[in-house]
């Protein structure tokens, strides 16, 4: 049985060189980012935003969100509305 040799070029994945670099998540020092809690009255703007405008991207840089926050929100409009409606009384 014949097996070849490998390349010169051929690196075991634990033969890795250790360059001691750190990333950002390492440094020590470096502060988490604060969690934004949005409330009701906001996101039912940033829905009504998206609704005259009709983009997802630009409603989200309008509104400081991401896009994937207002597109849950999109999803749970119905929610957002009836929680709106029982605090507030009225919508709008």
């Amino acid at each position: 049985m014949n097996v070849p040799a490998p390349s010169s070029s051929f690196r075991s994945p634990s033969v890795v060189p250790d360059t001691g670099a750190t990333t950002n998540n390492q440094i020590e020092g470096t502060p988490k980012r604060k969690r934004r809690q949005w409330s009701v009255g906001e996101k039912l703007d940033a829905i009504a935003r998206f609704k005259s405008n009709q983009s997802k991207h630009r409603t989200a840089v309008e509104s400081g969100c991401t896009t994937a926050q207002l597109r849950k929100w999109l999803n749970d409009e119905v929610k957002l509305t009836n929680i709106f409606k029982e605090k507030k009384g009225k919508l709008f």
